[in-house]
């Protein structure tokens, strides 16, 4: 019994076992080597995947519609208080569609922009008697983002001059 012990004793110690026990202790350094290789991938692979999105949501465009959305009539004061009367249909409502990225699109108010006519373009001096102008509709807009359809493209505004309101 007494030489099996000191052969197992040897055979710890002999040379392949040591040689067995460093490439096992390498093949550990390795496990954990490619571990850390595949952390970095799945992190490096996430990151480079949340720049792709972000990506693809600012180049990609979207088209967002609006309907029936009033009309206003800007500075029409100003111009009644010049000696003008100044009337329209207060009841036009205007559908468009606006056109942008992702992101854009995402900064438009849920109600939508303002649609208007603006009576500063006006030249008042032209107007004798009674005038009927096709005002250009405008639609106030972000930068990225472009109105690719309107249902319709002017309002007739009728602007009448020395106007006085008859009272009874």
């Amino acid at each position: 019994m007494s030489k099996n012990k000191f052969n197992f004793f040897e055979n710890a110690w002999n040379k392949e076992s040591i040689e067995q026990v460093e490439a096992a202790d390498n093949n550990n350094a390795a496990i954990k080597k490619q571990k850390r290789t595949n952390t970095a991938i799945a992190i490096f692979s996430l990151i480079c995947a949340l720049f792709i999105w972000i990506y693809a949501c600012s180049v990609s465009t979207i088209d967002l519609k609006y309907q029936s959305t009033t009309v206003n009539v800007k500075r029409v004061a100003a111009v009644e208080s010049k000696g003008y009367k100044v009337e329209y249909n207060t009841g036009v409502k205007v559908n468009y569609t606006l056109s942008g990225t992702i992101f854009a699109i995402s900064q438009v108010p849920a109600k939508g922009v303002d649609v208007y006519a603006d009576l500063s373009t006006v030249n008042l001096s032209e107007i004798t008697d009674t005038k009927i102008i096709q005002l250009p509709l405008i639609i106030d807009l972000p930068a990225d983002i472009t109105c690719t359809e309107k249902s319709q493209e002017y309002i007739e505004v009728v602007i009448i001059k020395n106007y006085v309101e008859k009272t009874k």
